[in-house]
């Protein structure tokens, strides 16, 4: 008897699972964003960029960051170019971590929850959406490892 959690089912409907959380994570934080206020967002932020990033360039970064956050949010819901906006979040998710803990960069040791988001952004961005996802309907996957 085969287990069912090792089924191409249960690793779809599992990916499916990680996409949406993922996804709504980034829609949602996005969406705050925006919602109050990009510019008070932005001048809230600014004491967060890492002194070896220009000002203007973290400037820059901060005001892109709400609406890059709900495309890729959107994007992963619906499995639309999964691996790409899963790329995408994880780099979004170190730098969060960076800005956030100062990692490697004289800040204060904690746990962040980011990194936990990031496991999830990496999977994702390995294996792709699966067969539940947008992807699957073009008849393949984004960009990634071949097929065996």
């Amino acid at each position: 008897m085969q287990n069912p959690l090792t089924t191409n089912q249960a690793r779809d409907t599992a990916l499916l699972l990680a996409r949406v959380s993922l996804g709504v994570l980034f829609l949602m934080a996005g969406y705050t964003k925006v919602a109050g206020g990009v510019t008070q967002f932005v001048d809230g932020s600014l004491k967060s960029i890492p002194t070896f990033v220009s000002p203007s360039f973290g400037k820059m970064y901060l005001q892109a960051l709400p609406w890059t956050e709900m495309l890729v949010g959107l994007m992963l819901v619906v499995g639309f170019y999964t691996r790409i906006a899963a790329a995408l979040a994880s780099l979004m998710l170190i730098s969060f971590i960076i800005a956030i803990t100062g990692v490697g960069f004289h800040g204060k040791p904690q746990v962040e929850p980011n990194v936990v988001y990031l496991g999830l952004a990496i999977l994702l961005t390995t294996t792709g959406g699966g067969q539940i996802a947008v992807d699957h309907s073009f008849g393949k996957q984004a960009p990634g490892p071949a097929k065996k």
